[in-house]
């Protein structure tokens, strides 16, 4: 576990294993979709086993923020290399969320903390996906993102 405590006081960014903090995040990992979900609640179902193997494979960055010890921010990124390009290492979001109550400034530090520990992994960058219902694409372009792509999805 690598600690920054140096947000604010009480406030710890970490890197940890996702098998040592599934249980803590799966909260916050299931209200995400109530945000932003694209496809119906209960088809959420996240695979822990699938996890934990990407993490043994080194596929896998998980980032967390506590306060006075208790998670309030998770972050979850494939590390991968591309199957197209396997010399470029470009981190997806799997979840990146903040609890409701500290969002702003500091989720805004746990993004911009996260960036940095991606780039110093000698990831080229970081793909962020941004739902309509949860907008923060002004703050994705104030920290230097730019748009790549706009998805689409047609239901069957």
């Amino acid at each position: 576990v690598e600690v920054d405590q140096a947000v604010q006081s009480g406030v710890a960014l970490q890197s940890e294993s996702i098998g040592d903090v599934w249980g803590e995040a799966l909260p916050l990992v299931q209200a995400a979709p109530q945000e932003v979900g694209t496809f119906p609640p209960e088809a959420f179902q996240p695979d822990r086993a699938f996890f934990e193997w990407l993490d043994s494979q080194g596929y896998l960055r998980t980032y967390t923020m506590r306060l006075d010890g208790r998670l309030i921010g998770f972050g979850l990124f494939s590390f991968a290399p591309h199957p197209f390009y396997p010399s470029i290492l470009l981190p997806t979001t799997y979840v990146n969320t903040v609890v409701p109550e500290h969002r702003g400034r500091l989720s805004v530090r746990f993004l911009m903390w996260v960036d940095r520990e991606l780039e110093e992994s000698d990831a080229i960058g970081v793909s962020r996906q941004v739902h309509p219902g949860c907008d923060y694409s002004r703050t994705l372009e104030r920290l230097r993102y730019v748009k790549t792509e706009t998805s689409y999805l047609k239901r069957f």
